[in-house]
């Protein structure tokens, strides 16, 4: 799913930073993917690729005090 539109997706192709296609990548890789379900057009800075059964939190405002 890609938050925050809550939109289920299917991930199609990982690669890795050399561009090669790989079946998995590990915590901290950079990668690239490729993903059925959305027009790359949709997708912008800050989206969430998520479980479904675990979703993150979504708001609208933030109050910070610095």
């Amino acid at each position: 799913m890609i938050m925050p539109y809550r939109r289920l997706v299917d991930v199609t192709h990982i690669y890795n930073a050399e561009d090669n296609r790989v079946m998995y990548a590990k915590p901290g890789e950079n990668i690239k993917i490729r993903v059925k379900g959305i027009e790359e057009n949709d997708i912008m800075r800050g989206m969430v690729l998520v479980n479904p059964d675990s979703q993150c939190y979504v708001c609208n405002d933030i109050e910070v005090r610095l």
